[in-house]
C-alpha cells in the first residue's frame, strides 16, 4: 500500500516566490529519495502564499525516513533562517491501494 502525504506551507508576507525557489530543491532531489514514488510542490488555488508539498511513498517507513531526513531538514532550516515560512502543517496522510 502506498502512503500519500501532504505538508501544507504558508509563505511569510511577500516571500512566496523565495519560498517556492527554496522548496523546489526537494522536487529536484525526489528521484534520489529512497521509497519516493512522487513528490510535487503545488500552489493552493486562490491563495498566493499557500503551498502543498504532496508526496507518495512506497511505505510508511520510507515516508518517515523522508520526514526525519537531511534533505527536508536542510530545506526547512533554510526557509526558516531566511524568514520565508509563516506556517507549516505536516499532519495529512492517506493510504492508497495500488493494483
Amino acid at each position: 500500500m502506498d502512503v500519500l502525504h501532504c505538508i501544507s506551507l504558508r509563505a511569510s508576507r511577500g516571500q512566496a516566490a523565495c519560498l517556492v525557489r527554496c522548496l523546489a530543491q526537494l522536487e529536484r532531489d525526489a528521484a534520489a529519495l529512497d521509497g519516493c514514488l512522487a513528490l510535487r510542490l503545488r500552489a493552493v488555488p486562490g491563495d498566493p502564499a499557500a503551498w502543498r508539498l504532496e508526496s507518495r511513498w512506497r511505505s510508511g517507513a520510507a515516508r518517515d525516513a523522508f520526514l526525519d531526513g537531511e534533505p527536508l531538514r536542510r530545506v526547512l532550516a533554510e526557509a526558516l533562517s531566511h524568514g520565508l515560512l509563516a506556517s507549516l502543517d505536516c499532519g495529512q496522510e492517506l493510504l492508497q491501494r495500488v493494483a
